[in-house]
């Protein structure tokens, strides 16, 4: 199914994947992404749950996985990947608008891999 990618969820994924791999902040997320999955070559974050003590992140890594990351804001330790899926077992409890999301990103992943 080819979607039109234009709208919000498609700029939010197009900005997360390019702060991602740019922006010095987001290093520690991308390098405990790296470490759970050497072989990533894209990375979509669809989803940041700002906690108190830590920043829980939903990464679709390259066009199949699905993985979370909790990051201590206590501490600059990298993160261990939790909750590992295949995209399949992931969007069978997706609400509509997290699945556009995820449909949308895993196109975005594709092109990444040609």
């Amino acid at each position: 199914m080819k979607l039109i990618r234009s709208g919000r969820e498609s700029d939010e994924l197009q900005s997360s994947h390019h702060a991602l791999f740019n922006d010095s902040a987001n290093r520690r997320l991308l390098n405990s992404i790296r470490r759970a999955f050497p072989k990533m070559y894209s990375a979509y974050v669809l989803d940041w749950i700002p906690e108190q003590g830590e920043d829980i992140f939903t990464v679709l890594v390259d066009d199949n996985t699905v993985a979370t990351f909790e990051l201590s804001r206590l501490n600059c330790e990298l993160a261990e990947a939790q909750n590992v899926r295949m995209t399949k077992d992931y969007q069978r409890a997706l609400q509509k608008h997290k699945m556009i999301k995820l449909l949308i990103a895993l196109e975005l992943a594709a092109e990444n891999a040609e």
